[in-house]
């Protein structure tokens, strides 16, 4: 079995979460922007890279929130995530695709009110719950391990 690590960016402003639909999804979803690291990276550096690559923004990394193992036993894959809050959400509301190098990858972005986001197809199926919870805190919290969750 092979294990694939990535991450993922939550991106908050005024009670909105910033998502993605990527190029080449089979189901029209939304979810949070990010990807695989690479070799000798850190974290906090894939994070960065990642998002630095796909909306051409200079993002700044905050806390550690999530970490979610996917098992997907059909494609022998380990997949774990690892969440990083984003400390500069507003950049994300002038993004220039120009800047970006794999902005072929995106298919669209938008900011979605957190409330509604159980009126979205979202990926993970638990990002509703989460993100409720996270805004109810105030946006405040320690890491949590979330496990194997859709």
């Amino acid at each position: 079995m092979s294990i694939h690590i990535s991450v993922r960016a939550i991106i908050c402003d005024n009670d909105e979460l910033f998502l993605c639909s990527n190029v080449g999804n089979h189901l029209p979803c939304w979810c949070l922007p990010g990807g695989g690291l690479e070799k000798g990276e850190t974290l906090p550096d894939g994070m960065k890279r990642e998002l630095l690559e796909e909306f051409g923004v200079i993002a700044e990394i905050g806390e550690l929130l999530y970490i979610r193992e996917l098992l997907d036993l059909d494609r022998d894959l380990n997949q774990i995530e690892f969440y990083f809050m984003i400390n500069n959400p507003k950049v994300f509301r002038s993004i220039d695709m120009s800047k970006a190098v794999t902005a072929y990858e995106i298919a669209d972005y938008t900011f979605i009110a957190i409330d509604k986001l159980n009126e979205y197809i979202v990926k993970p199926e638990i990002l509703f719950k989460l993100m409720t919870e996270l805004k109810k805190n105030n946006y405040i919290q320690s890491t949590k391990y979330i496990g194997n969750v859709k």
